[in-house]
């Protein structure tokens, strides 16, 4: 912890002194959070702020422009997260840096990059699966107007492994007024000789009329495994209305299995059947989900969401049976409510559930002191999903600041 706390401070500080000296422009971004709350642990409900106490994220982009088109710049990221913030994660003082320093090279209608830490992915909402954070070089081409075409080459990985080689993958994108397509493909080496870890991926949206667009996108892969593998597909489509008084968004995704999405259920909503169906570790998964909202007045609105895993299959492509084996796991929703009591506070309150045996009640308070800094309180009171198991109550208040 103190160690983080210090080498976040030094980057601040050297990057001050560097802006000073160098005349870079300098922008970050950041958020830091101290946190008061109990275990909600029967028998062991300990209120403190040891654990759960503390989670920041900072974020800093360097910049010297040289004239002439050439530029570089440098990227630094720290993070650190002490809290679960509701999501299960199971490595705790989780202690993050990251960084990538480039030069570019701006041309009329192309530009170069060479970086020493990035990354590429052919996927738009399809991710986890992308190249790999490695040393290469970038071309974007813009050959028409909204046209932007990309071509990037990486290093791969352990120069000492020469079955690593390469990394490559090529996109473009086309954006219009009512519309937008893209697509593109990516291929590495893998620790396996002649066997290729690649991605194939198109997608694109369409405006269908003011406030309403629907949107598309598939996708094809081979982790690499093995020779002659059979690729693995996603299939994404939705729809999505908004006037600023109603929203209404709906989805349906079909995933094969080890078509990950999301890393579930750190980067998930346990509360969310969508997220185990988007981790696609188990199952081979159809499902429709649907978020919505009203607003009754400016102060009151109505928030839910509502997902239902249509089909499952598991390693051994058989039927997964929900109501026998997984308690009703194939559906989850929220129904919950916002009001602003001034333009400070805010409150909001729900209920929601998964499955036959996990439900929750919560409200939560925030209050904006100044923009930026915001003071919450949080109560829920849930289900363990246990068999004649005491019901949770968590609390926890919060100081936040974003930057």
């Amino acid at each position: 912890m103190k160690k983080a706390l210090v080498l976040a401070l030094t980057a601040f500080m050297v990057l001050a002194l560097a802006t000073a000296a160098l005349a870079v422009d300098i922008t970050y971004e950041g958020n830091v959070k101290v946190k008061w709350g109990n275990h909600g642990v029967p028998k062991d409900d300990k209120t403190t702020f040891a654990t759960d106490s503390l989670e920041y994220k900072l974020k800093f982009n360097l910049v010297k422009d040289f004239g002439d088109g050439v530029s570089a710049g440098l990227t630094l990221e720290n993070k650190y997260d002490n809290d679960d913030n509701g999501k299960e994660v199971y490595d705790k003082d989780l202690y993050i840096v990251d960084k990538n320093a480039w030069i570019k090279l701006d041309y009329e209608l192309f530009d170069v990059t060479a970086f020493t830490n990035g990354n590429g992915s052919v996927g738009k909402d399809f991710g986890q699966f992308d190249l790999g954070r490695n040393a290469g070089v970038q071309v974007d081409l813009a050959l028409i107007d909204g046209l932007t075409v990309t071509g990037l080459a990486s290093g791969g990985g352990d120069p000492t492994d020469k079955t690593k080689a390469y990394g490559f993958l090529v996109k473009g994108n086309y954006a219009a007024d009512l519309f937008t397509l893209g697509g593109g493909f990516q291929t590495e080496s893998t620790e396996i000789e002649d066997v290729k870890k690649t991605a194939l991926a198109a997608y694109g949206s369409f405006n269908v009329m003011d406030n309403l667009t629907v949107k598309g996108e598939y996708g094809s892969r081979k982790l690499g495994a093995k020779k002659d593998e059979k690729a693995i597909t996603g299939i994404l489509a939705g729809a999505k209305y908004d006037d600023s008084v109603l929203m209404l968004d709906g989805n349906f995704l079909s995933v094969d299995k080890g078509f990950d999405i999301i890393d579930y259920p750190a980067d998930g909503d346990r509360w969310k059947a969508r997220d185990t169906v988007k981790d696609a570790q188990e199952w081979k998964a159809s499902v429709i989900y649907v978020d919505a909202s009203y607003a009754i007045t400016d102060a009151l609105k109505v928030v839910g969401n509502f997902d239902y895993i249509l089909n499952a299959k598991d390693a051994d492509n058989k039927d997964v049976k929900f109501e026998n084996d997984l308690k009703g796991w194939n559906i989850s929703y929220k129904a919950g409510a916002e009001y602003l009591f001034t333009e400070a506070l805010k409150g909001e309150g729900w209920f929601r559930a998964y499955g036959k045996d996990r439900n929750q009640v919560g409200a939560k308070a925030t209050y904006t002191f100044v923009k930026g800094v915001e003071g919450i309180f949080e109560l829920t009171n849930e289900s363990t999903g246990v068999k004649d198991a005491d019901r949770i109550t968590k609390y926890k208040a919060v100081l936040a600041a974003t930057f």
